[in-house]
């Protein structure tokens, strides 16, 4: 996995401390976080708008993938090569990985199917339901 520093490096990016730490936290993670997460997880450190400023740097340069969700909350990860989905908890925020994707297939009948597009470059899926503890409360 590439470190905090090759990754700064390779991107012509400055190594500051606060990306450094931004960079560690993000790459530690098991799930996509928000910037108040990150905020709280890097001991208040850095403002909160340096970890804005940062993290839409970081976005322009293809180091982070941002999830945007409801009402302008926008959640983010470290662009890792894996191909994922995430699927979210409506009532609680939970989010999780998604490794498989179907849409390859799909893609390909959509171009077919197409007057105006003959390649896809990308694609975003999100998933939204309860998770199992919030499944459970609502049987209850």
């Amino acid at each position: 996995m590439n470190t905090p520093l090759s990754i700064l490096k390779k991107n012509g990016l400055k190594s500051t401390a606060g990306r450094i730490q931004i960079l560690e936290t993000l790459i530690e993670s098991p799930h996509p976080l928000s910037v108040e997460s990150l905020f709280v997880k890097i001991k208040k450190i850095i403002d909160v708008s340096t970890i804005y400023r940062t993290l839409n740097e970081f976005s322009e340069k293809g180091i982070v993938d941002t999830i945007h969700l409801e009402k302008n909350k926008l959640l983010f990860e470290i662009r890792d090569g894996r191909h994922h989905h995430h699927i979210r908890c409506t009532k609680c925020d939970t989010i999780e990985d998604v490794e498989l994707c179907e849409i390859d297939t799909v893609s390909k009948k959509i171009l077919s199917h197409s007057r105006s597009f003959q390649t896809i470059i990308r694609h975003s899926l999100e998933f939204f339901g309860l998770c199992n503890k919030c499944s459970k409360k609502s049987l209850s």
